[in-house]
């Protein structure tokens, strides 16, 4: 179970799932096939921009530390902002794309939302099946930030 993906569809979930703290998730354009794997954290007080939420893509082949940073999503959670050395690549245009489109409440058809099974605030595997459909283990489902 820790390598499967887990297929989401609603968009609301997607939002709560990508700004819950520590977001691994891939999407794929049903269309092109072209996939992206990001990673979301929370930046905590006592860092730099703390409550703000930093956005990185998976760039080579080990899983666990392979990240370049593409931007950052605001305390508000409303808008993403790429670095400027990264805001015309591929990537980065995905994420704004896609972090546009969950801001919404309307089904999006043209792309599939996968996330790791882990939970999406603390990074402990998820075993219970309804956790793994939110994402979120049960204790960190019910927190708030």
């Amino acid at each position: 179970m820790e390598n499967e993906l887990h297929l989401m569809q609603a968009t609301a979930d997607m939002k709560a799932f990508i700004v819950a703290g520590k977001a691994l998730f891939t999407v794929v354009s049903t269309s092109t096939a072209k996939r992206y794997t990001f990673k979301v954290i929370r930046q905590k007080e006592g860092k730099k921009y703390p409550g703000t939420f930093k956005v990185y893509l998976l760039t080579g082949p080990q899983n666990t530390s392979d990240y370049t940073g593409l931007g950052y999503i605001g305390k508000d959670l409303a808008k993403f902002t790429p670095w400027a050395n990264q805001a015309e690549t591929p990537a980065t245009k995905v994420f704004g794309w896609l972090f546009n489109r969950v801001c919404k409440p309307n089904p999006i058809k043209d792309f599939q939302f996968w996330h790791h099974n882990h939970c999406g605030r603390c990074g402990k595997l998820l075993t219970v099946p309804s956790s793994i459909a939110a994402g979120l283990g049960p204790e960190c489902a019910s927190l708030s930030y």
